[in-house]
């Protein structure tokens, strides 16, 4: 997908969202995060290991989508400075 913007854009996909889509709206979103928005970062922290209970909790109410994105986001990479 990131291609197909780049080609018909000439646009980053993160550059783009934020041209056409965030800012317009004024919201604050990124894909990808330059120098001056790693000082608004916060790490991620996975749930404790007992929050088996919890995230059971998280799956029946929101769905697996949810209960895949708690999990996801446990994952130590998400907090390096490769993936933000």
């Amino acid at each position: 997908m990131g291609e197909v913007v780049l080609r018909v854009t000439g646009l980053t996909v993160g550059k783009f969202v934020v041209r056409h889509v965030a800012g317009p709206l004024g919201a604050d979103f990124h894909i990808g995060l330059g120098s001056a928005e790693l000082a608004c970062v916060a790490d991620i922290v996975p749930p404790p290991p007992h929050a088996g209970t919890h995230l059971r909790w998280i799956r029946a109410t929101y769905g697996e989508d949810a209960f895949m994105s708690t999990r996801f986001n446990a994952a130590p990479e998400v907090n390096t400075m490769a993936w933000r």
